[in-house]
C-alpha cells in the first residue's frame, strides 16, 4: 500500500516578472514569470520528494512566444525531485507496455517503494491533484504591477 500526503505550500515571487506573451494569432496574455510553488510529496511518512511548480513549463500551441501560463510540475533544475519527473515525462507520454516496464526499473532504482505500475499512477494522479493555482497566489498588486521590458 502506498500512502501519499503532501506539505503545505510555500510560494516564491521575489523576483516575478509580469510580461505581455502571446502572438497576434492566439491572442495576447499576462504571463508571470520567475515565479515558484515549492512543495514536499511524502510516500509512507518516510520519504520526502521535492515537487516544485512553476510557470512556463510548457507551451500553449507549440509556440515558443507563448509560454504556459499556468503552474505545471518543474524540471530537475527547478528542484523537483528525478523520479517525479521521471513518473511525470512517462504518465504524459504515448507509451508501450515495454517502455513503462523499463521506466519501472530505473524509478524502483530512485525510489523502492513505487515498484509497481499501479503505485507508478496512484503517484501520478496525486501529482496531478496536487498541482496548485496560480490565482491563488496572486494579489491584485501583483496583477496590477507594471509589464517589465
Amino acid at each position: 500500500m502506498l500512502n501519499i500526503k503532501s506539505t503545505d505550500f510555500d510560494s516564491l515571487m521575489d523576483d516575478m516578472t509580469k510580461e505581455e506573451k502571446g502572438s497576434s494569432c492566439h491572442g495576447f496574455y499576462d504571463f508571470y514569470g520567475n515565479f515558484t510553488v515549492y512543495n514536499k510529496i511524502i510516500i509512507n511518512d518516510q520519504i520526502e520528494l521535492s515537487a516544485n511548480y512553476q510557470t512556463g513549463g510548457n507551451f500553449l500551441y507549440n509556440d515558443y512566444n507563448c509560454p504556459d501560463p499556468d503552474l505545471s510540475l518543474a524540471d530537475e533544475d527547478g528542484g523537483t525531485s528525478g523520479v517525479l519527473v521521471l513518473i511525470n515525462g512517462l504518465m504524459q507520454s504515448d507509451f508501450e507496455k515495454e517502455t513503462i516496464t523499463e521506466s519501472l526499473e530505473e524509478i524502483k532504482e530512485l525510489c523502492s517503494v513505487i515498484d509497481t505500475v499501479e503505485k507508478l499512477e496512484k503517484v501520478y494522479e496525486f501529482l496531478n491533484d496536487n498541482l496548485p493555482v496560480l490565482d491563488d497566489y496572486l494579489t491584485e498588486e501583483h496583477k496590477q504591477m507594471a509589464y517589465t521590458e
